[in-house]
């Protein structure tokens, strides 16, 4: 095998880890992150393949929009866990 190639075995390594892990975690924050660290692979991925135009793609809607569009919701949203520790009247 080529160097080329075992880089890209990597990056596909790389990217199903983040996609466990954006699974797994409980904090939707790190999984937010891993998501994005798993897209931008998957970017990188499409770039050894030569189809730069989806790689673009990727990175800007996948790795970046969707997860800077899910962070302003969930600062919007803020933590309200506490209305929910007062008993009902």
């Amino acid at each position: 095998m080529e160097i080329l190639e075992l880089i890209q075995i990597g990056f596909m390594v790389l990217t199903v880890v983040f996609v466990i892990v954006a699974l797994e975690y409980k904090d939707i924050i790190y999984s937010l992150v891993a998501f994005a660290a798993a897209n931008a692979s998957l970017g990188i991925l499409f770039l050894f393949l030569g189809v730069v135009f989806v790689a673009l793609i990727q990175f800007s809607v996948f790795a970046v929009a969707i997860v800077v569009l899910a962070l302003a919701t969930l600062g919007m949203i803020g933590n309200h866990d506490e209305r929910f520790d007062e008993p009902r009247k």
